[in-house]
């Protein structure tokens, strides 16, 4: 487990050198996680197989720099590259090229100073915004995965956080891990042994704002929703909250933050003007204008990030429950004029606007409530669930399963149940929940054990159950504290057992969600020998396993890839069982961004400019082209039809590009070259109309189409993608007159998302949101044989037991 998104990566043939072994104490004091590589290849595996949301910071030698950087210098987890080397004029010649490139040092002290004085921008731009959107429009829903839903929990999580009792466990458990992630790490060790001796409510501010251990865990815990790192943390996060609240702002206040964010999400917040943002973190800002755009006065060189200015009012009149103070006086750097915002602080969003003489975005918001109108229901309506005062860790549990993280109410269910004394009767709801959680997962046997135990602490004669036995149909009667539970009386049928006779039980066969598994068992003991088969038949083929317990059971599962009824057979010595075929409905689940199925497209028009020159040999030339905004980019260098040399590429910006024109690392004749671009020319998404059927419904396994004009548009690279339940096979056909045609062929029917975009931007309208009706692919059929050998025979008048599974129990 990593707890910094930031990493520093060192290539250098003679990275085990003495030197660097001496200075990693140095380096890891900035940036905690240092890995090092004497390979290219390998490095570069390691950098492509990073996240986009981790932020990776280069120390390379002269050599392999020249190698490497021009091959990862445009991946989005690259941020900065520092070339350490001998001959530094040599090597500033090929790494003038790169933005991403901040230094050329031959100094090793000249180094840690540059990456130190940078990293502490990087840290306020680099690090990815978390936040929440809470939206008035229809269709956003209340689920868990909806966006309200995200919202709305998010902020219950934090409340319910607030009022949940800290223990001395919770403190030892959250020092072990510190100390394992800071292994090796001389000075934050000695920052954390510093906290552990000093540490106090009062001085909670100086260590959050302080360089060390503290800051960089707790922030990474909450920007990815680290629930277990959050709950840990929970103590601290309640000192910061009281400490914002004691010496909370009492006049209204103007601040500002900057950030640089992508393209997508830029585009969300320009989609969401009006609604409500809650942010995951705590939210730093300053009231000094310069101050803050200041920290995006640094070229990021990467082409799909924008940097925005967050402008905020905040007026402490509205402040309910999340506080926010000015906190120089209280931070390690009192120089700063820095307003902190507690964490989950709602805003509302006024507006997304270019500001062209900063050439940045500038989104405005300002600072709510709890109580405005459109969220205090909601809200209030969700807390009165958990209820007021010191709630505990069944509380919690529950709101984590309601979030839909079933995994992490077990834990703290049984986190509680270590706490609490063995005839505590909190333990028989513990109990309840566990065995609930359980059924939800499958595991009836599991269910069983933890509802048994809920029954002998409440109490023993709790549960009542009332057979009468004859011939052919009768019912069971089921009673919990005297009532009759949901379903009772249970019609079942009592026959003469045959030697053939076999059962099947679960929920797998009544019902279940496209994606997951599904499962149910099969009881074979007592039937004999003979061949057992599953089938299971319906819109998606599902992939079988069946294991065989060896006590006369085997559990099966299956897992469909589409909604729709599914027909299980289920037969032994080549007869359908009791119930056999089974009818399981089978619902579809809201996908995941890594469970959807995507399909793209990329197309698009170029800007051909003639160079006015004529090689005969293009092969051992190479290019590049350097903005207005001194971004470098590598570009396409080809003969033209005239016999001379052109460049091919998107104009992005407005003004002179300079082309530089290389044989064997130095410029040919005439080269740099000058080219002017007009407003004309750059590319302009809100100038594209798009039309058609295909854009709003469309049918699954037939063709469905769209117009795209971008004829006005200028030039731009076309982009097109379509993610939902399955793929969509898309084609664009150019129409040679400004427009195309685009079909795509979904297979399976629902909800699809169509993005459109053009020059990286989306088109008006884009993202769409297309309804798939019709027929999915064919029913496919997949089956599973088993042999199950002799087992032993219990005939009538024999003792025997029934053994209920009731769902929901």
């Amino acid at each position: 487990m990593r707890l910094e998104i930031f990493c520093l990566i060192w290539l250098d043939t003679n990275a085990n050198a003495t030197e660097i072994r001496d200075t990693e104490q140095r380096l890891r004091s900035i940036i905690n996680h240092l890995k090092k590589f004497k390979d290219v290849e390998q490095c570069q595996k390691y950098i492509e197989e990073r996240s986009q949301k981790d932020r990776l910071v280069m120390i390379v030698s002269g050599q392999l720099g020249r190698e490497i950087v021009p091959v990862i210098h445009q991946l989005r987890q690259v941020i900065s590259i520092y070339v350490y080397c001998f001959d530094k004029k040599r090597n500033e010649k090929w790494a003038c090229k790169f933005a991403k490139v901040k230094a050329v040092v031959v100094e090793l002290d000249e180094l840690i100073s540059r990456i130190k004085a940078e990293h502490k921008i990087q840290k306020m731009v680099e690090e990815p915004l978390s936040i929440n959107i809470f939206t008035t429009s229809a269709g956003a829903g209340k689920s868990t995965t909806g966006l309200n839903g995200q919202f709305v929990f998010s902020q219950l999580l934090i409340d319910c956080l607030l009022r949940l009792k800290y223990t001395e466990e919770d403190k030892k458990e959250l020092i072990r891990i510190c100390k394992q992630q800071y292994e090796g790490n001389s000075d934050e060790l000695s920052n954390l042994l510093e906290f552990l001796q000093d540490y106090s409510p009062n001085n909670v501010l100086w260590w959050y704002t302080r360089e060390s251990f503290f800051y960089k865990t707790l922030n990474v815990a909450l920007r990815t929703q680290d629930i277990h790192l959050i709950f840990l943390f929970r103590a601290y996060i309640s000192d910061i909250h009281h400490q914002l609240k004691g010496h909370q702002a009492k006049n209204s206040l103007r601040v500002y933050r900057s950030q640089r964010i992508s393209s997508d999400e830029l585009s969300t917040l320009q989609q969401c003007c009006g609604q409500f943002i809650s942010v995951n973190s705590f939210f730093s800002t300053s009231t000094d204008y310069q101050h803050a755009l200041s920290f995006l006065n640094v070229p990021d060189g990467t082409n799909n990030l924008e940097p925005v200015l967050f402008e905020i009012d905040a007026n402490p009149k509205v402040v309910t429950t999340k506080p926010f103070a000015e906190i120089s006086a209280y931070s390690e750097f009192s120089d700063e004029s820095e307003v902190l915002f507690m964490l989950g602080s709602i805003f509302r969003l006024k507006s997304v606007n270019h500001n062209s003489n900063d050439q940045v975005w500038v989104i405005k918001m300002t600072v709510c409530s709890e109580n405005e109108h459109e969220l205090k229901h909601v809200l209030t309506d969700m807390k009165k669930q958990l209820g007021s005062g010191e709630t505990n860790l069944h509380k919690f549990g529950k709101l984590l399963w309601e979030m839909g993280k079933p995994d992490l109410a077990e834990k703290y269910f049984i986190r509680m149940i270590g706490q609490l004394p063995p005839n505590d009767l909190l333990l028989a709801d513990l109990y309840q929940d566990l065995g609930k959680l359980a059924s939800y997962a499958g595991d009836l046997d599991k269910s069983m054990e933890w509802r048994q135990k809920a029954i002998a602490l409440k109490n023993p004669n709790a549960l009542v159950g009332t057979v009468t036995i004859d011939q052919h149909t009768d019912y069971i009667h089921v009673f919990y504290e005297g009532q009759p539970i949901a379903g009772s009386p249970f019609k079942f049928h009592v026959d003469q057992v045959q030697t053939d006779y076999v059962t099947a039980y679960g929920s797998g066969l009544s019902h279940g969600v496209c994606n997951e598994s599904c499962d149910f068992r099969i009881v074979t003991k007592d039937a004999g020998s003979g061949g057992l088969s599953v089938t299971v038949e319906g819109s998606s083929k599902a992939e079988i396993q069946c294991e065989d317990n060896k006590d006369g059971t085997c559990d099966v599962t299956y897992w469909p890839t589409a909604p729709g009824e599914y027909t299980i057979a289920v037969k032994f010595a080549g007869k359908h069982i009791v119930g056999s075929p089974f009818t399981a409905k089978i619902t579809g689940s809201t996908l995941s961004s890594e469970n959807r199925k995507r399909s793209q497209v990329m197309g698009g028009n170029q800007s051909e400019i003639s160079l006015r020159v004529t090689e005969i040999d293009i092969h051992d030339l190479n290019a590049t082209k350097r903005s207005p905004s001194g971004i470098e980019d590598i570009c396409l260098l080809k003969k033209l039809a005239n016999g001379s040399l052109g460049i091919s590429f998107i104009p992005k910006e407005i003004g002179e590009h300079l082309v530089n024109v290389y044989r064997d690392g130095k410029n040919i004749e005439n080269s740099p070259f000058r080219i002017h671009v007009d407003s004309s020319e750059i590319g302009d998404a809100s100038k594209v109309k798009v039309s058609g059927r295909g854009l709003k419904e469309g049918y699954a396994n037939q063709f469905n189409d769209f117009t795209v004009v971008t004829r006005d548009a200028g030039y731009g690279g076309l982009s097109l993608s379509i993610e939902g339940p399955s793929k969509a096979d898309i084609e664009c056909h150019d129409n040679e007159d400004g427009s195309c045609l685009v079909t795509y062929r979904p297979t399976e029917p629902g909800i699809y998302i169509l993005n459109v975009k053009f020059a990286d931007k989306h088109v008006s309208g884009s993202p769409f949101t297309v309804n798939v009706g019709g027929h999915g692919s064919s029913r496919l059929r997949e089956s599973i044989i088993r042999e199950r050998r002799a087992a032993d025979i219990t005939h009538i008048g024999s003792q025997c037991e029934l053994s209920l599974k009731i769902p929901g129990m």
